[in-house]
């Protein structure tokens, strides 16, 4: 967010000068603004538990058998302008060789209400699809089609496998590990 003043002089093959162009005033862009939101809420659905609710536990996992799907939702602010880049970050406690796609639901679930007989499907394609994730590291999902605006955003995560991989929750206890949009 600078700005600078040009003038040009050019030489031609005989080593003639011209005089100074007239000046030209160039504004540089200004930095990007990055946001950092913590969740909202969050919670894991299981389909062998059809009317348990996970709202409160300090985990969020996804798991194809039996399923195991985890949602988690932001309120998203202070946005002006295109959003050039979201990504969904989670700290991985329990590594997979296959981790889960992420993809929108909607954002009408209650962290301690939301089981897997009331869960909301997908509202999308995933946008985004993990292979091998490795446990104790952050692993990171482009949402950036799914983040357009201030308000309530909301992500299913689903596992393809077998290999279920495991995630801090916002009630874990370590608060730089808390999922992050």
């Amino acid at each position: 967010n600078r700005t600078y003043t040009y003038t040009v002089r050019a030489r031609d093959a005989g080593n003639n000068q011209s005089p100074l162009s007239d000046p030209v005033d160039v504004t540089t862009p200004s930095a990007p603004t990055t946001f950092t939101f913590e969740s909202v809420a969050d919670a894991r659905v299981q389909s062998a538990n059809t009317g348990s609710n996970y709202g409160t536990s300090t985990l969020i996992g996804t798991d194809a058998s039996p399923s195991v799907d985890a949602y988690i939702r932001f309120d998203v602010s202070g946005l002006s302008g295109t959003v050039q880049s979201a990504r969904l970050r989670l700290f991985a406690t329990n590594g997979s060789v296959d981790g889960p796609s992420v993809s929108p639901t909607g954002s009408g679930w209650g962290e301690t209400t939301l089981t897997w007989a009331n869960r909301p499907a997908p509202t999308g394609s995933a946008t985004d699809d993990r292979a091998g994730i490795s446990s104790g590291t952050w692993i990171e999902w482009n949402v950036t089609p799914l983040v357009t605006a201030n308000g309530a955003v909301s992500f299913v995560l689903t596992q393809p496998g077998t290999d279920g991989a495991d995630f801090h929750s916002r009630e874990g206890t370590i608060l730089d590990r808390r999922p992050q949009l």
